[in-house]
Protein backbone atom coordinates (compact mmCIF):
# COMPACT_ATOMS: atom_id res chain seq x y z
CA UNK A 1 0.00 0.00 0.00
CA UNK A 2 2.51 2.61 0.89
CA UNK A 3 4.25 2.15 -2.57
CA UNK A 4 1.35 2.50 -4.42
CA UNK A 5 0.92 5.99 -1.95
CA UNK A 6 4.42 7.00 -2.69
CA UNK A 7 3.81 6.58 -6.63
CA UNK A 8 0.54 8.58 -6.05
CA UNK A 9 2.85 11.40 -4.47
CA UNK A 10 5.20 11.75 -6.98
CA UNK A 11 2.75 11.47 -9.86
CA UNK A 12 1.04 14.82 -8.43
CA UNK A 13 4.35 16.20 -7.92
CA UNK A 14 5.44 15.90 -11.39
CA UNK A 15 2.18 16.94 -12.94
CA UNK A 16 2.04 20.32 -10.66
CA UNK A 17 5.10 20.94 -11.58
CA UNK A 18 5.79 20.91 -15.14
CA UNK A 19 1.98 19.30 -16.20
CA UNK A 20 -1.24 20.81 -16.92
CA UNK A 21 -1.18 22.62 -13.17
CA UNK A 22 1.80 23.88 -13.50
CA UNK A 23 0.99 27.81 -12.95
CA UNK A 24 3.63 28.74 -15.45
CA UNK A 25 3.20 29.25 -19.10
CA UNK A 26 5.17 29.76 -21.98
CA UNK A 27 4.64 30.35 -25.74
CA UNK A 28 6.60 31.34 -28.94
CA UNK A 29 5.34 33.17 -31.72
CA UNK A 30 7.40 34.46 -34.98
CA UNK A 31 6.04 37.88 -35.34
CA UNK A 32 4.19 40.38 -33.38
CA UNK A 33 1.23 39.92 -35.51
CA UNK A 34 1.24 36.43 -34.35
CA UNK A 35 1.63 37.38 -30.84
CA UNK A 36 -1.42 40.16 -31.30
CA UNK A 37 -3.62 37.58 -32.77
CA UNK A 38 -2.85 35.05 -29.83
CA UNK A 39 -3.74 37.76 -27.38
CA UNK A 40 -0.27 37.71 -25.95
CA UNK A 41 -0.96 41.41 -25.56
CA UNK A 42 -4.28 41.90 -24.50
CA UNK A 43 -3.29 40.02 -21.65
CA UNK A 44 -0.32 41.70 -20.40
CA UNK A 45 1.67 39.33 -21.10
CA UNK A 46 4.12 41.21 -23.33
CA UNK A 47 4.33 44.65 -23.28
CA UNK A 48 3.63 47.53 -26.06
CA UNK A 49 7.70 48.42 -25.95
CA UNK A 50 7.84 45.23 -28.32
CA UNK A 51 8.60 46.93 -31.51
CA UNK A 52 6.12 46.11 -34.93
CA UNK A 53 9.21 44.56 -36.13
CA UNK A 54 10.37 41.96 -33.81
CA UNK A 55 10.77 38.18 -34.69
CA UNK A 56 11.44 34.65 -32.76
CA UNK A 57 9.15 36.05 -30.08
CA UNK A 58 9.64 34.19 -26.96
CA UNK A 59 7.34 34.16 -23.54
CA UNK A 60 7.36 32.44 -19.71
CA UNK A 61 4.53 33.82 -17.32
CA UNK A 62 3.34 32.71 -14.10
CA UNK A 63 -0.51 33.58 -13.49
CA UNK A 64 -0.48 33.57 -9.91
CA UNK A 65 2.45 36.46 -9.40
CA UNK A 66 2.68 37.81 -12.87
CA UNK A 67 6.50 37.43 -13.23
CA UNK A 68 7.10 37.28 -16.88
CA UNK A 69 9.96 36.83 -19.45
CA UNK A 70 10.60 37.71 -22.75
CA UNK A 71 12.78 37.92 -25.40
CA UNK A 72 12.85 39.02 -28.81
CA UNK A 73 15.00 39.41 -32.56
CA UNK A 74 15.10 42.93 -34.02
CA UNK A 75 16.02 42.11 -37.58
CA UNK A 76 17.26 45.88 -38.29
CA UNK A 77 18.72 46.62 -34.76
CA UNK A 78 17.32 48.01 -31.69
CA UNK A 79 16.38 51.52 -32.42
CA UNK A 80 12.78 50.59 -32.60
CA UNK A 81 13.01 49.53 -29.25
CA UNK A 82 14.88 52.31 -27.92
CA UNK A 83 12.52 54.60 -29.35
CA UNK A 84 9.68 53.10 -27.46
CA UNK A 85 11.49 53.06 -24.61
CA UNK A 86 12.24 56.21 -24.61
CA UNK A 87 8.35 57.48 -25.49
CA UNK A 88 7.21 54.77 -22.29
CA UNK A 89 9.72 57.23 -20.06
CA UNK A 90 12.46 54.34 -19.55
CA UNK A 91 15.68 55.22 -17.72
CA UNK A 92 19.00 53.78 -18.48
CA UNK A 93 20.03 51.46 -15.11
CA UNK A 94 22.95 49.13 -14.57
CA UNK A 95 22.41 45.53 -15.32
CA UNK A 96 22.25 42.35 -14.89
CA UNK A 97 18.51 41.84 -15.89
CA UNK A 98 18.00 38.93 -14.50
CA UNK A 99 19.16 35.11 -14.70
CA UNK A 100 15.93 34.46 -17.05
CA UNK A 101 13.04 31.86 -16.04
CA UNK A 102 14.07 28.85 -14.42
CA UNK A 103 13.07 25.47 -15.09
CA UNK A 104 13.74 21.64 -14.00
CA UNK A 105 16.74 21.63 -16.48
CA UNK A 106 17.66 24.83 -16.31
CA UNK A 107 16.97 28.03 -17.84
CA UNK A 108 14.90 28.16 -21.18
CA UNK A 109 17.14 28.08 -24.63
CA UNK A 110 16.44 31.49 -25.69
CA UNK A 111 17.06 32.90 -22.68
CA UNK A 112 20.61 34.77 -22.96
CA UNK A 113 23.57 34.42 -20.40
CA UNK A 114 24.44 37.93 -21.01
CA UNK A 115 20.82 39.45 -19.62
CA UNK A 116 22.35 37.91 -16.31
CA UNK A 117 25.87 40.25 -16.89
CA UNK A 118 26.55 43.69 -15.40
CA UNK A 119 27.39 45.11 -18.84
CA UNK A 120 24.28 44.38 -20.34
CA UNK A 121 22.46 47.69 -21.50
CA UNK A 122 19.68 47.78 -19.57
CA UNK A 123 16.96 50.20 -19.34
CA UNK A 124 13.76 50.15 -16.07
CA UNK A 125 10.56 50.78 -16.73
CA UNK A 126 7.77 51.66 -14.42
CA UNK A 127 3.89 49.83 -15.60
CA UNK A 128 2.00 50.54 -12.72
CA UNK A 129 2.22 50.80 -8.64
CA UNK A 130 3.18 46.58 -8.81
CA UNK A 131 5.31 45.83 -11.55
CA UNK A 132 8.76 46.96 -12.87
CA UNK A 133 9.68 45.92 -16.44
CA UNK A 134 14.01 45.35 -16.94
CA UNK A 135 14.51 45.52 -20.47
CA UNK A 136 18.19 44.34 -21.76
CA UNK A 137 19.55 45.07 -25.27
CA UNK A 138 21.92 42.79 -26.49
CA UNK A 139 22.61 45.01 -29.73
CA UNK A 140 25.26 42.68 -31.55
CA UNK A 141 22.41 39.51 -31.20
CA UNK A 142 20.26 41.88 -31.79
CA UNK A 143 18.08 40.46 -29.29
CA UNK A 144 16.00 42.48 -26.47
CA UNK A 145 14.82 40.52 -23.59
CA UNK A 146 12.18 41.52 -20.07
CA UNK A 147 11.89 40.99 -17.06
CA UNK A 148 8.68 41.94 -15.27
CA UNK A 149 8.63 41.84 -11.56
Amino acid sequence: MSRKLLCLVLGVVVCRCVGPFSEDFESQYADVGAARREGAFDRGWLPEIVPDEATDIWEMHNIDTNLTWACFSTPHGSASTLALLQKQNATRVSGPISNGPGGHFGTRKWWPSSMADTQIEAYQLKENSRFTLLIGIEAAARRVCIHRS
